[in-house]
């Protein structure tokens, strides 16, 4: 029975191991979008300032450059649109990073409560065991005291027989 519950543990263990490669997995794909965030934002922010150059230019020259101005002011706009996406995505690849650690977290919780689980079936083993062993030794003496009662009863025996012979 107790060989039973252990390979039983044994296939958690292993599918709790899995999961948490599964796991692992995850926290390095998200690593790697976050990375690639990261890129975007860096592009991002070049763009921004290459921008904020030809701003300043175009407020040296405004007076001859008004309609390059409104052009500048969409471009402007649809980076603020692109920046708003990409923090609404970042917040997203945020909550989906935290929902990971919380499941690590409980994956870590069962991990430790197997643990304990293992370590009491290792007590009751080792109970189990000297226990069999207590009961083998009392077992080998109970058998030493019939194989003595059996030979004083064969003496007995034959001390009555002679006894009645002798009659």
């Amino acid at each position: 029975m107790s060989t039973e519950l252990l390979h039983e543990i044994l296939k958690e263990i292993k599918g709790v191991n899995h999961r948490l490669t599964n796991v692992e997995n995850k926290v390095d794909n998200l690593d790697h979008r976050l990375t690639s965030l990261e890129n975007r934002f860096s592009n991002l922010e070049q763009r921004f300032s290459t921008l904020e150059q030809g701003q300043i230019n175009l407020e040296q020259r405004f007076s001859t450059l008004e309609n390059n101005f409104t052009n500048l002011e969409q471009k402007f706009s649809t980076l603020e649109n692109n920046f708003t996406n990409l923090e609404q995505r970042f917040s997203t690849l945020e909550n989906r990073f935290t929902n990971l650690e919380q499941g690590q977290a409980h994956l870590s919780n069962k991990f430790d409560n197997l643990e304990q689980k293992l370590d009491i079936i290792n007590e009751q083993t080792a109970r189990l065991s000297e226990y069999h062993t207590e009961n083998n030794i009392k077992l080998d003496n109970i058998t030493d005291k019939i194989e003595t009662i059996e030979a004083i009863t064969k003496e007995n025996l034959y001390d009555i027989t002679k006894l009645k012979i002798i009659k």
